[in-house]
């Protein structure tokens, strides 16, 4: 009966032993390692005396140990945790600070919270931004329902970056981006970043990552209608893209780091086929109308016209910057339509729509008793021209000439009084001559 109980102890013993520097859930053997945790904190760059904790974690992402705490170093976003032991390797970082706002070019007036979840074991120079952020809530609910650490994460990457057609990015952690890299990664973290803050305050922007947070940790997607919004934002933020750019560019040239940044509208979805960068032709590529010129009679008429392109084609660039406006050299006044009874604009009048790659252009009659022309030019997503239709339309010669309207008249009574003064004054001077 004691040799049992011996046994039995032992056994015991050797089983709660043997469970040291193991995760005791998954079975996975840790040993107490020593971790130098560095990296960057991107919004925009959060500002130098921005705080940041790292928590270690066990691989069921379960508080383990304590929290060592560090604030940034610069206005890059650098910060350092220097040599930590760690019984696993798993860790939660979770910075608050100051940022750059990089679609309205300056500091941001109130604070931000940014977080990530990261294996130690894989890096140590770990970023936290808005991707870590977005799909901290989603590796979690992984971890809860089974996956190991290394499965959450891969699935969570390649449904974020699915979520935003930038699915090519996915084998790449979003911890390891960062926006003074001058890569398609630096560039993908700037887009998102100010897709997610263009028209939103820090307060609306924390209100709304959390929103975010919630749907893809729940579901690895986003509701239709966030869905909608983030169309909606994407509209609102194309005219600002080259804004946003050339701040990013010069706030790191003000702290002393020259970057490059690439063509951000390459990472946006615009045409909303689940792709994004794929809305612009590339090499070989062609766009073709089905024809090119429009001979339009003088009473007009109704025209379709089938396009052949690989890429989605607009009548107006979804991405264009606003041109100032000028006042016209000659006032419109000068034209005004009551100095000539029957004078109109001349100019070709049309309408226009594209629907399926069919363009329709509806030519109104033309008012004028020579020939117009008038052209429609179709472009891609970035604005580039990639056809046009010419548009010559026929003038009415039968069209009666104007006559002088009420002002008309004014203007010519004016003008006729003026010069019979004129005619007046010069009379009496050739007078004055002659008779001296």
């Amino acid at each position: 009966m004691k040799l049992r109980l011996y046994i039995g102890g032992l056994v015991a013993f050797s089983v709660l032993f043997s469970s040291c520097g193991k995760d005791s859930e998954k079975g996975e053997s840790f040993e107490p390692h020593t971790y130098n945790v560095s990296g960057k904190v991107e919004k925009g760059p959060f500002v130098s005396g921005s705080t940041i904790t790292i928590q270690p974690m066990d691989s069921k992402l379960q508080v383990r140990g304590d929290f060592y705490s560090s604030t940034i170093q610069d206005d890059m976003g650098n910060f350092s945790f220097g040599s930590k032991l760690f019984e696993a390797p798993y860790a939660e970082l979770t910075a608050n600070g100051y940022f750059f706002n990089e679609v309205e070019g300056e500091l941001s007036s109130g604070t931000l919270s940014l977080r990530a979840l990261v294996d130690l074991s894989d890096k140590t120079t770990v970023n936290v931004n808005v991707l870590t952020h977005l799909k901290y809530q989603r590796v979690q609910r992984l971890v809860e329902g089974g996956m190991s650490f290394k499965e959450a994460n891969t699935q969570a990457q390649k449904e974020l970056f699915t979520a935003f057609g930038l699915q090519r990015y996915e084998d790449k952690d979003a911890s390891s981006f960062s926006i003074i890299g001058g890569t398609d990664e630096s560039a993908v973290l700037i887009a998102i970043s100010s897709l997610l803050i263009v028209d939103r305050s820090e307060a609306a922007l924390t209100e709304y990552l959390a929103k975010l947070c919630k749907e893809f940790g729940d579901n690895g997607a986003f509701t239709e209608s966030t869905r909608q919004q983030m169309k909606e934002d994407r509209n609102a933020l194309a005219g600002q893209l080259s804004a946003v750019r050339n701040h990013v560019i010069d706030r790191y040239e003000e702290i002393g780091l020259p970057v490059e940044v690439k063509e951000l509208a390459y990472f946006f979805d615009w045409d909303n086929d689940g792709v994004a960068g794929n809305e612009t032709l590339q090499e070989g590529q062609t766009v073709t109308l089905e024809t090119t010129e429009l001979q339009v009679p003088n009473q007009g008429g109704n025209y379709t016209i089938k396009i052949t392109s690989p890429v989605p084609v607009y009548l107006e660039p979804l991405i264009s910057e606003d041109d100032e406006s000028y006042p016209p050299l000659i006032s419109e006044d000068y034209f005004s339509t009551d100095i000539y009874e029957g004078l109109v604009d001349a100019s070709v009048s049309l309408e226009k729509s594209l629907e399926n790659n069919v363009l329709t252009i509806n030519v109104s009659p033309l008012n004028s008793r020579t020939s117009k022309e008038a052209s429609v030019k179709v472009y891609d997503c970035m604005g580039n021209e990639v056809g046009e239709v010419k548009i010559a339309q026929e003038g009415n010669p039968d069209m009666p000439l104007p006559k002088l309207g009420e002002s008309g008249k004014t203007v010519v009574a004016s003008f006729a009084l003026e010069l019979a003064k004129a005619f007046s004054q010069w009379s009496l001077m050739e007078q004055y001559y002659h008779y001296h």
